[in-house]
């Protein structure tokens, strides 16, 4: 089969490198030209007061790649469903598109719809959380970006700096899903490393909840965005903190987030989250371990404070792309939320 396909690319000047174990399958043109596709998945399975419900969190199909020198791109089509048992409905759309140019590493052009940089939050893939469930249950997705999910369209120039001791990110997209007609916003954030302490760099654009030991990170990131909103201008701060170390045996990580949202003349929404974690630096049996517990505390003017813990075990069989996880969401809240014991499986190829 190998031999064919040597000399199918012999023909066709293209070549296809077959992957190795959960690897993204690469076609190459030539040394400046290739196509990633990869797949990936997220099954759970919730216990509830009328039984256990089974369902797909996200499947997705990516294509990213670069052409000549300069450009590259990338593309998410997810499917998931909506509704439940019976009537569940299958849907399939475009959650990222982008087209890029990168000049240097300290200045690339992005546009396209894709996440927000504004938080921690918002550029962290759904694929490296370790709280699988995220934010769902925050007010977050309806303000960061203008589907839902943390994306917008928008123009972004953004890089490194000294090697990634500085991240920057300009933007300028159409603004928040709470806008009928985008008004347009403007945004920046700054993410400092201190890679003088031994401290590696998040230099991509999207980022992880844990590296699972893989690389010690300090990231201490600031965020900004003013649109208007209903005729009043609304500005939105963030502030995160990200904390992981390998010590071996263990490896503890922290984040800490504040997000604050000002419409003028009103008070600010403001949200809090503080999670913590720690990940067996060695196997155990065929994987990693890991706990993770997250607090959330969510603060909405004219609407009762509210407040939840949410705690899981993973069992990371291949890192990031084979993980499983058994938890419960809300397990502690004022508002006696009923707790939801879940069993998430993660996958990626």
């Amino acid at each position: 089969m190998k031999k064919g396909l040597v000399l199918l690319s012999a023909v066709m000047g293209v070549g296809m490198l077959l992957p190795s174990p959960a690897e993204a399958v690469k076609i190459r043109v030539d040394e400046n030209s290739y196509l990633d596709v990869m797949y990936r998945q997220k099954i759970k399975a919730e216990l509830g007061d009328d039984g256990t419900s089974f369902g797909i969190d996200g499947a997705r199909i990516t294509f990213k790649g670069k052409i000549g020198g300069i450009v590259y791109f990338g593309t998410n089509i997810d499917t998931d469903t909506k509704g439940g048992e019976a009537d569940s409905l299958f849907r399939e759309k475009v959650t990222d598109a982008f087209f890029g140019l990168k000049f240097a590493d300290a200045f690339r052009i992005q546009a396209g719809l894709f996440r927000v940089p504004f938080s921690r939050v918002s550029l962290t893939t759904s694929y490296g959380y370790i709280v699988p469930t995220g934010y769902n249950e925050t007010n977050l997705f309806n303000v960061l970006g203008t589907d839902g999910k943390f994306r917008d369209g928008q123009l972004v120039i953004w890089g490194n700096i000294a090697d990634g001791l500085l991240k920057y990110h300009l933007a300028y997209g159409n603004g928040s899903i709470a806008n009928n007609a985008p008004k347009n916003v403007i945004g920046a954030r700054i993410q400092f490393t201190p890679t003088m302490l031994g401290f590696k760099p998040e230099k991509g654009y999207v980022l992880k909840d844990s590296y699972l030991g893989k690389k010690n990170v300090l990231s201490i990131g600031v965020g900004y965005q003013s649109e208007e909103i209903g005729g009043q201008q609304q500005t939105n701060l963030a502030a995160d903190l990200f904390w992981e170390q390998n010590f071996g045996a263990v490896v503890p990580g922290l984040q800490i987030g504040y997000i604050n949202q000002k419409p003028a003349n009103q008070d600010a929404s403001t949200t809090l989250y503080a999670q913590g974690s720690i990940v067996s630096g060695q196997k155990v049996g065929l994987g990693q371990l890991g706990l993770a517990i997250k607090y959330v505390s969510e603060n909405v003017p004219n609407q009762d404070s509210k407040s939840w813990v949410d705690v899981y075990l993973g069992y990371y069989l291949a890192g990031h792309k084979a993980v499983i996880y058994v938890g419960a969401d809300n397990v502690s809240a004022p508002q006696g939320v009923d707790t939801k014991p879940t069993l998430y499986l993660r996958s990626m190829f």
